[in-house]
């Protein structure tokens, strides 16, 4: 054997090993119980939707309310694909026999049957041009999109029951991952449901007709040019990932916790809040608008600034500090 087969062999040989090594982790990290698989897979499967939309949302030319009828799927896509991969590294929170108990495993099929009516009817009504939300066109379409808010809210329900379990049998080691996991699934269960609820009962916009907010932030599609409710919707939806995330980091680099996770919750609900007021909701923060938040941040771009449209993000943040200095 050559001196250069001999390396080749021992590189793949590390590489084998260096890829083993990575899998146990994984293994060690995630669990192999019928519950977190159930809600692995559910993750997987939605990111493969994604995958598998991606050509009809390109290529598709059909227009509602101002947007290509694909891109609400693959927003759903995207966003419970992240809602269940958070859920089944959460579970890992509590001891097996618990995490494969009747309650956690109750509330996961609960949280799959949601899952699976409400992708099929956005999927469905994307396939046909039709609005699945606020969709009164006729009795039918106006039942499913009651029973939308039922799925949604079995979509939540895993959190409380989650919270429930790590805060009585939650190991404590890492304070700042458990202290983050119960605030976040906590809030993350009242408030999306407050603002989902609140958006069924009224509109998405303020101030402009339901088939389109006027210019919209890429992908999002949040309104620059009116009240939107979305963005606080979407806010107190994620702190399910970035609360746990802050506590997680926190306990690497030995921060504290408390204050940490704190901090984190309450600008959280400090921008939620924000972005509902400014749309129209209570004037607890009315100084900040939503319109000017979303449209520093989705600002058109120069040409000598940048070819990118993504560049135009840019700064936003600081437009808002000054906007609100003036405006105290």
């Amino acid at each position: 054997m050559s001196l250069f087969q001999q390396l080749q062999r021992s590189c793949q040989y590390e590489r084998r090993a260096y890829l083993n090594t990575g899998l146990d982790r994984t293994r060690a990290a995630l669990d192999n119980d019928h519950v977190t698989r159930l809600n692995l897979t559910l993750a997987v499967f939605m990111i493969a939707s994604f995958v598998v939309f991606t050509p009809a949302w390109l290529m598709d030319t059909r227009v509602l309310d101002g947007t290509a009828v694909w891109t609400k799927p693959q927003k759903f896509n995207v966003s419970l694909g992240l809602h269940f991969f958070t859920v089944g590294a959460l579970l890992q929170l509590v001891p097996r026999e618990v995490r494969t108990g009747p309650l956690l495993l109750i509330f996961s099929y609960l949280t799959a049957i949601g899952l699976v009516f409400e992708y099929v009817w956005v999927a469905t009504q994307a396939a046909q041009a039709k609005r699945s939300h606020f969709n009164f066109d006729n009795s039918f379409e106006s039942t499913m999109y009651a029973l939308m808010g039922l799925g949604a809210f079995f979509l939540m329900t895993i959190a409380l029951a989650l919270t429930m379990q790590i805060w009585r049998n939650g190991g404590r080691t890492r304070k700042g991952l458990w202290l983050g996991a119960i605030v976040d699934l906590t809030l993350a269960f009242f408030t999306t449901l407050y603002f989902g609820f609140t958006m069924s009962s009224t509109s998405r916009y303020v101030g402009a007709p339901l088939k389109g907010g006027g210019a919209t932030v890429p992908f999002f599609d949040w309104s620059r040019e009116y009240g939107d409710l979305r963005p606080a919707h979407f806010v107190s939806l994620h702190m399910m990932q970035s609360v746990p995330l802050a506590g997680w980091i926190a306990d690497r680099y030995d921060w504290n916790t408390v204050a940490v996770v704190t901090g984190v919750t309450l600008a959280q609900l400090g921008i939620a809040n924000a972005l509902r007021s400014s749309s129209g909701g209570s004037t607890v923060l009315a100084n900040i608008e939503v319109r000017s938040f979303i449209h520093c941040l989705s600002r058109p771009v120069h040409a000598e600034e940048s070819s990118s449209p993504w560049s135009g993000w840019s700064g936003g943040i600081g437009g808002i500090a000054r906007k609100h200095r003036h405006a105290v």
